[in-house]
């Protein structure tokens, strides 16, 4: 540091001080980790919606496109080889969308 001195120049320098007294300051580990339990309480569900975290935790960069396209493409190619298909919601339509279909 004393070469900056010498050519009086500075250094920009972040300090973070945790106040909180928190072991990790990631700031999200509670977030996350109520996030994941959430989504492995359902039986059906439980490997893809791990295998989607795992792949987004991972942040791959592949072809220019980041991590999160890549967990979410992860996901869907997991259930479709676990589960065989997607489950659709039927479409629920108004009495005046189902009058008109009568018609």
């Amino acid at each position: 540091m004393s070469h900056l001195v010498k050519e009086n120049k500075t250094m920009d320098i972040l300090v973070q001080i945790n106040t909180s007294y928190e072991e990790s300051k990631f700031g999200a580990g509670g977030t996350i980790g109520g996030s994941l339990a959430n989504a492995l309480t359902e039986p059906k569900g439980r490997e893809t919606a791990l295998i989607t975290f795992l792949a987004t935790a991972a942040n791959v960069t592949l072809l220019g496109v980041g991590g999160a396209f890549w967990g979410l493409v992860a996901g869907l190619a997991a259930h479709l080889l676990i589960h065989g298909k997607f489950h659709r919601k039927p479409y629920r339509t108004t009495e005046v969308q189902q009058a008109e279909q009568k018609q």
